[in-house]
């Protein structure tokens, strides 16, 4: 074999060998990009069988590691096929050089094609072509530049076609042209990059359609802290994101998240960009004739803005809507269906072939399918898919033969009132196709009414796929509010909320759930349908649920049926299920329907009901029926019951003769697990002064696990001011691993003025999961003088509280209050914007106090020259 033909031997195997290892990691060329932290033209050139271009050692070891393969194999076969390569001696591996912004390919960067030329050709290997005309600078350039400076979150906001995109380019080439450019390729890329170990550093992080990367598990202040934290001038994450997009994404999630894009976005430089240009920049513009298409645009008068009509965003609308009514219907309904995913907000991934087909069917009139001169689905694509003009097409391919729609289109769609409204079987089917994550972010923005509000089935199907997604018992409360929310009965019968509610229950009541019968029997019979409501109510009751037999039993009072309600009481009390019977008296006290409650009560303490002794008793004692109640809590007591026993010892408690009686009352309701017994109980024998009593108590409480009555009695002491008899009982409590007895141990130390003791054991409770302990450490850091550790400690704390789910009050408050501290903080070093940034979200939780500061720091004037933070009115 020739030396030549030995070199192309060895090329080919070098790219067989990187193509088979890709296919077996199961990696998109994207996620190869992301890994291997090179371009992806890069990427491409270096498995493609059809380039003949040897990449470079340091190319192989990158792809080497993120293909997780031994690289010298593949070295080996490198230098084989580069002539030279024996010439110069092989050479010892070298880190590979990462992408810097400079070397980044406007198409890379989501720039849009422009309109071509006959004799376009690529001018370097870097990419840049001579189908993108010259930069035309924006009035807003200077605004970009300034906050791509300061580091941060910086987005640049507009219609389609404004020029996001390019001017985005331009800036970072400008300010950070040698810097790490990283282009994660979806959220999962992104959610890694910010897990990076040690951090990123001198980076500028790509993030083009922003909303790409929302959703469950996405962007959110949480990531932005991570990839760019507070202070740091290096870090940057650039963004594009239309401005629709954006009105979206601040608004807070539904549906039960907490976690989303919108706290990101209160933080972030956002700079806006017009669609048409400015008497000034159009000046520039003519500065810059020399190219044919922008000396077009000028002559043409057109009020298009420059950048639409270089991406030929006006002739692809044209196009689309032309093969809507034409010879390309399957083409336009492939366009129509990709748009339409948009317009649902699903913007993970792109959409598959097979997907696009299946959704394609739901825009076309059965007629057309059986028309002798229908495309196929290939023609069909094809005809979707060429360049307008030279330009973008209506769609748009992507990686792994996965397909977007041209978002100017997208745009058009959005804001034309006339725009058809979405098929419901697009939506149900594409919620059927997706993850459940993907899905839920397509349901959290349906939901939320932003489109197609004269179709509320849209709204209801997206909520039917949740339900199925989180379980009944997590979304039933939610979907609820929803649909309060947004039913109105004016609009027609489709839009009320009894309706809705009823399609959404229906399904899972038919399952058998009792919750779910319960609340169709109460929607039934609120809307008047008493009958079939008292079908679903009695179903639910005999399936166990409480609830119902109260609902069952009201609906029984008020319809007079006395001989029936007497009948379902006793049932209930013979069934083991009394306590029904209670809830039921306690809703008629809640309605000021005492009589009623004690009557219903009494019938059932007759029949020998336990709780409704109890109940009845507690009745009569508030009536100063005393000898009545005594009988009523004995009788209970001595049937077992703990809360009887419980009142009996207050009962006999104040009477003279009857204190030891009392404290054996007590002591059984305390041996039968009742809760304010328990902790009553210690009380009592501290009270005595009973150590062994009490070590036998605590014995009791370790054998039964629960440490809450141990720390309840340490809190109890320490309240009363007994605070050195509460620290070995607080301490009792962290021994059976109570974590927030930790942090009151804390407390305590930090009260007797220990504070390296008190920060010993903050520590101690952060480590185990107390994140309110890292307020309480910071604290401690402030009084010692240290605001660089107390700093870090709140931004960790926010980093964490922010990344719950469901915050209890309790969390939330701490959040604002620690955003508020951490403002005081940056506010103190001259930190003065960043601390803003920490105002508005204390304030958004709440904080009064962060909001006046707030107030008071955007009422005072800025240095002249300094541009705003944020700017999104223009």
């Amino acid at each position: 074999m020739k030396p030549d033909d030995e070199s192309a031997a060895a090329l080919d195997d070098l790219k067989r060998r990187l193509r088979q290892s890709r296919h077996e990691q199961g990696l998109t060329m994207s996620v190869l990009a992301s890994r291997a932290q090179l371009g992806r033209t890069t990427i491409s050139q270096a498995l493609s069988g059809d380039s003949k271009k040897v990449p470079s050692e340091a190319t192989v070891i990158r792809l080497a590691k993120a293909l997780r393969v031994a690289p010298e194999p593949l070295l080996a076969l490198r230098n084989q096929a580069d002539p030279a390569a024996g010439i110069r001696g092989t050479a010892a591996p070298i880190p590979p050089q990462v992408q810097r912004v400079g070397e980044a390919d406007l198409t890379e960067l989501g720039v849009h094609p422009a309109l071509g030329l006959a004799d376009a050709r690529p001018t370097d290997e870097g990419g840049r072509h001579a189908w993108y005309p010259p930069y035309v600078p924006r009035d807003r350039d200077g605004l970009i530049d300034s906050a791509l400076a300061r580091g941060g979150l910086v987005i640049v906001e507009g219609r389609s076609g404004a020029g996001k995109s390019r001017s985005a380019a331009e800036a970072i080439r400008r300010v950070a042209a040698d810097r790490q450019l990283l282009i994660p390729a979806d959220r999962d890329e992104l959610a890694a990059l910010s897990e990076t170990p040690g951090g990123l550093r001198e980076a500028v992080v790509w993030l083009d359609n922003l909303e790409c990367f929302g959703g469950p598990g996405g962007f959110d202040l949480r990531m932005l802290t991570r990839l760019c934290p507070r202070g740091r001038q290096d870090m940057v994450v650039l963004a594009t994101l239309r401005s629709e997009e954006r009105q979206r994404l601040e608004q807070r999630p539904g549906l039960g998240e907490a976690a989303s894009a919108a706290d990101a976005l209160r933080v972030a430089a956002v700079i806006r960009l017009e669609l048409r240009f400015s008497p000034v920049e159009r000046e520039r513009a003519a500065g810059l004739r020399d190219d044919p298409r922008i000396a077009g645009w000028l002559d043409s008068g057109d009020a298009t803005g420059l950048a639409e009509h270089l991406a030929a965003g006006p002739p692809a609308v044209a196009r689309w809507l032309a093969g809507r009514g034409g010879r390309h219907l399957l083409g336009a309904a492939l366009v129509s269906a990709a748009v339409d995913c948009r317009r649902l907000h699903y913007n993970s991934k792109p959409l598959s072939l097979d997907l696009l087909t299946e959704l394609a069917r739901f825009y076309l009139d059965p007629a057309d399918a059986h028309r002798p001169d229908r495309p196929t689905i290939e023609e069909a694509l094809t005809w979707a898919t060429e360049p307008v003009s030279g330009a973008s097409s209506c769609l748009l391919p992507r990686t792994d033969n996965g397909y977007w729609a041209f978002d100017y289109l997208v745009d058009h769609a959005q804001h034309d009132p006339d725009a058809p409204a979405i098929p419901e079987q697009v939506l149900s089917t594409l919620l059927s196709r997706l993850p459940d994550r993907d899905a839920r972010a397509v349901i959290g923005q349906v939901v939320a009414g932003v489109l197609d509000t004269d179709k509320p089935r849209l709204a209801d199907l997206a909520l039917d796929r949740f339900g199925r997604i989180v379980g009944f018992d997590r979304a039933w409360e939610l979907v609820g509010g929803v649909l309060s929310g947004s039913s109105s009965s004016h609009r027609g019968e489709d839009w009320t909320f009894t309706t809705r509610y009823l399609r959404w229950l229906r399904p899972f009541a038919e399952e058998g759930g009792p919750v779910a019968m319960r609340l169709t029997g109460i929607t039934l019979c609120a809307d008047g349908s008493l009958d079939q409501g008292e079908v679903w109510l009695r179903r639910a009751a005999e399936a166990g649920d409480d609830d119902a037999f109260q609902e069952m039993a009201s609906l029984l009072l008020d319809a007079g049926r006395d001989d029936e309600l007497e009948s379902w009481i006793d049932n209930a009390v013979t069934g083991g299920r009394g306590r029904g019977v209670v809830e039921f008296a306690i809703r008629l006290l809640a309605e000021d329907k005492r009589v009623e409650a004690e009557h219903w009560c009494r019938w059932a303490a007759n029949l020998g009901g336990t709780d409704a002794m109890v109940a009845l008793g507690e009745l009569c004692w508030e009536d100063g029926k005393w000898a009545e109640a005594e009988r009523l809590f004995t009788d209970a007591a001595e049937a077992g019951h703990p809360i009887g026993m419980f009142n009996l010892a207050l009962v006999l408690k104040p009477e003279r003769g009857r204190r030891s009686e009392a404290d054996a009352w007590l002591r059984k309701s305390a041996e039968a697990r009742y809760g304010r017994a328990v902790l009553n109980y210690a009380m009592l024998l501290d009270q005595y002064g009973d150590e062994a009593g009490l070590a036998q108590w605590l014995e009791r409480e370790r054998a039964a696990g629960d440490s809450e009555q141990v720390f309840a009695f340490a809190r109890q002491l320490a309240s009363r001011g007994n605070v050195p008899g509460a620290e070995p009982w607080f301490r009792h409590a962290m021994e059976m691993g109570n974590v927030t007895a930790i942090r009151a141990l804390g407390d305590v130390k930090r009260s007797q003025g220990k504070l390296r003791e008190a920060a010993e054991y903050y520590r101690q409770a952060i480590d185990a999961g107390d994140i309110l302990g890292m307020q309480q450490l910071a604290n401690i850091h402030i009084k010692q003088h240290e605001p660089e550790k107390a700093e870090q400690i709140l931004r960790e704390m926010l980093e964490e509280l922010f990344d719950f789910r469901d915050r209890s009050e309790t969390e939330e408050e701490a959040l604002g209050q620690a955003a508020h501290h951490l403002g005081l903080l940056l506010q103190n070093r001259g930190a003065t914007e960043e601390a803003q940034d920490y105002y508005k979200i204390a304030a958004t939780l709440g904080n009064t106090d962060a909001a006046n500061k707030l107030a008071r720091l955007q009422r005072t004037p800025k240095p002249e020259g300094e541009s705003p933070h944020q700017d999104s009115t223009s």
